[in-house]
């Protein structure tokens, strides 16, 4: 199932997530000042393995007020920190980088409790709308790049699906977001989910097409175009699980809006 945003770890974080702030103050004394934005923006994103080398991209982060400077040796250097303190696990994978390859086995993690402790501090301090609006805009320069009709892009698609859909559950349940942010949410989570239909992961689709269609007719209204092609597609998934009624229903109650 992909990840909606929740932190339910099964333990409560908040005892934790002191201690951990404490060690993200020695860093920030030792002169890793971006080890805590970076660990809270990293926290944003699924509890899945994030290919950090190709998503955390210096470019956009410095358009940030969270990442001033935020040079590739910097970022690389408070990684390493992060990971010397046992914060984030960090798995380099190929060192090819001539075909892009590279980047997308490099892979970082985070522990459950590391993650949901560190996602409440963000929101005591309230940043959250503004993790999630670097989220979105790191998540659409990356999906820009893929076709997820593609099959040879769809091994990226399968890494980059599961925080399309964290950044979607943070919009609708983690942080009072604008409109217009979550109107631009909508990008990167409607091209994995046909990602996921075009590889045949209908059911999964499904699932995916329904969590972006609450989105899309609460913020674009059941007439918008956009809408209405959440809802073709939807269709489709459940005509190809093999429940045609269902589907017509699905296609006709589109079809009241086009009128």
């Amino acid at each position: 199932m992909s990840d909606r945003g929740s932190d339910n770890t099964g333990e409560n974080p908040r005892p934790l997530a002191k201690t951990w702030e404490m060690s993200l103050d020695l860093l920030t004394r030792q002169g890793y000042d971006l080890a805590r934005p970076l660990l809270r923006l990293i926290a944003c994103f699924a509890a899945a393995p994030l290919p950090y080398r190709r998503l955390i991209r210096p470019e956009i982060l410095q358009q940030s007020p969270l990442f001033p400077n935020a040079t590739p040796t910097r970022l690389s250097s408070c990684l390493r920190a992060l990971a010397g303190l046992g914060l984030v696990v960090v798995e380099d994978g190929s060192q090819d980088t001539s075909t892009g390859v590279g980047a997308w086995s490099a892979l970082l993690t985070v522990h459950p409790l590391v993650r949901a402790a560190t996602r409440t501090n963000m929101r005591l301090s309230d940043e959250p709308t503004t993790y999630l609006r670097l989220m979105i805009d790191l998540l659409v320069a990356d999906t820009d790049d893929l076709d997820p009709g593609n099959a040879t892009d769809w091994h990226q698609w399968a890494a980059l699906a599961p925080h399309c859909f964290a950044m979607l559950g943070m919009v609708t349940a983690d942080a009072p977001t604008t409109a217009s942010t979550r109107s631009a949410a909508l990008l990167p989570a409607r091209r994995a989910a046909w990602y996921r239909y075009m590889a045949g992961l209908y059911q999964q689709a499904e699932t995916d097409f329904r969590a972006v269609l609450d989105v899309a007719t609460g913020v674009l209204g059941e007439t918008h175009p956009d809408t209405l092609d959440v809802h073709n597609n939807l269709a489709r998934c459940i005509r190809e699980t093999g429940r045609g009624r269902l589907a017509e229903a699905e296609l006709r109650s589109a079809l009241v809006w086009r009128v």
